[in-house]
């Protein structure tokens, strides 16, 4: 009996004991990042190398959540320090232990996952990033992590080009929460996804997709101010209703609202003017007003430090040379795609379907493509130069696997479809080269 006690003792001694080192460590990773320094990279610096030593003080086989919390830590300080390869490894080794305390500390183990999530994000792994925010949705939870992951993924899904599985998740998530806040930010998203479906890819136009923009924008408008969202999200929700309203033709509407983003943006010293600025410049251009539309362009070019604005005026303005030869306008549309690929080689040629779909800008250089191939036809037309026919047929070969290859990464139908849309026009010129 007398030993059954000792034993029964000694498991609560050392339960206690780990409980108090447990402790004890969430107490020192705190007092870390308490730490004040008169340098903040100097106190970043401070901070991991103290988190440091506390790791090496441990015995790295314990499984727990303060070990979770110190990896986390390490991983974030990391970041802080312009180390994301080691940020990465961290924050792993942290979600391996958050794992296995999900079903109390879900939120604990989401908000490392967005993190990791971020990280993966500044270091172009969209795939990776995309995982680790299905995993985050996987789980279920009702925090915010769970709630942005699935608006991340609906727009990851949208940049690839299938937007009607990013469209379906958004009209989903619509039906799972009432709070204003969050409608608002889904109605914004779905929006979002409109404009980028109508943003430079000359689908054909649905007025169905019109009057549901028109439904969103009136409950965006009308419940707004009631919510604690930044108005940031308001006037981006304009400039992609100003894309949408443009492609229909309805260009006051248009022209009005990218004043209005444009005034903001600049206001607050944002550098996505540069993006409305050019698709005003798009709007002077369907209007005739080509001066107007290459003072646009230029001052892009001038002033932005965004490689896809930088790029889509240089394709712009090789569209809407008014006065210029076909042979003139074709080196625009060669720099657009040679800056989307930080190609620096003064000889251009078509770009690998690997490069390409490394560089993350699929959709741009699909139009850039199309733009170059549809010069190309037309300098032959105008100089009978048939090297311009076999320029042509190289890329429009490109942009056949280019569709192909979109198609494929699609998962909803209707996005399938509607890059067999667009792939139907190019074959109809793809026709005309071989004839």
């Amino acid at each position: 009996m007398l030993s059954v006690l000792k034993k029964k003792y000694c498991i609560f001694f050392l339960f206690t004991c780990s409980l108090f080192a447990q402790n004890k460590l969430a107490q020192e990773i705190e007092l870390i990042l308490q730490m004040e320094s008169l340098e903040k990279q100097t106190d970043n610096s401070i901070k991991l190398q103290q988190l440091l030593i506390l790791l090496s003080k441990q015995n790295e086989t314990t499984i727990s959540p303060e070990m979770g919390i110190l990896y986390a830590t390490i991983g974030k300080q990391y970041y802080k320090n312009n180390d994301n390869s080691k940020a990465i490894i961290y924050l792993k080794k942290a979600i391996q232990i958050q794992k296995k305390f999900k079903i109390d500390a879900l939120e604990v183990l989401n908000k490392t996952r967005n993190n990791l999530a971020w990280i993966y994000s500044y270091e172009g792994l969209e795939k990776e990033r995309y995982q680790i925010l299905q995993d985050i949705i996987d789980d279920e939870g009702t925090d915010k992590y769970t709630f942005n992951a699935s608006i991340d993924c609906a727009v990851i899904e949208s940049n690839k080009g299938d937007f009607y599985s990013g469209l379906s998740r958004l009209n989903v998530l619509l039906t799972k929460y009432n709070e204003i806040d969050k409608e608002i930010q889904l109605r914004a998203a779905i929006i979002g996804i409109y404009g980028k479906m109508y943003e430079n890819v000359f689908k054909p136009r649905k007025q169905f997709d019109l009057e549901i923009i028109k439904k969103h924008q009136k409950i965006i408008e009308s419940e707004f101010n009631s919510t604690g969202l930044n108005k940031t999200l308001l006037y981006t929700a304009y400039n992609n209703l100003a894309i949408v309203y443009d492609a229909f033709g309805n260009f006051d509407i248009a022209l009005r609202l990218y004043k209005k983003v444009k005034k903001y943006y600049t206001l607050q010293e944002d550098a996505s003017r540069f993006s409305v600025l050019n698709n005003i410049g798009f709007l002077y251009a369907k209007q005739g007003k080509y001066i107007e539309a290459i003072d646009c362009y230029k001052e892009v070019i001038a002033k932005s430090e965004d490689v896809k604005q930088i790029a889509t005026a240089y394709d712009n303005m090789g569209y809407f040379l008014n006065d210029s030869s076909v042979q003139m306008k074709i080196p625009y549309f060669q720099k657009a795609i040679q800056i989307l690929l930080e190609n620096k080689q003064n000889k251009f040629t078509v770009p690998s379907l690997e490069n390409i779909r490394r560089s993350g800008y699929q959709q741009d250089i699909l139009i850039y493509l199309v733009d170059l191939a549809y010069h190309y036809v037309e300098a032959f037309k105008e100089d009978k130069d048939k090297k311009y026919l076999l320029q042509a047929k190289e890329t429009l070969y490109r942009i056949d696997e280019l569709v192909s290859l979109m198609r494929y990464e699609s998962n909803a139908e209707q996005s399938k479809l509607f890059w067999i849309e667009k792939g139907v026009n190019t074959y109809l010129l793809a026709v005309e080269v071989c004839y």
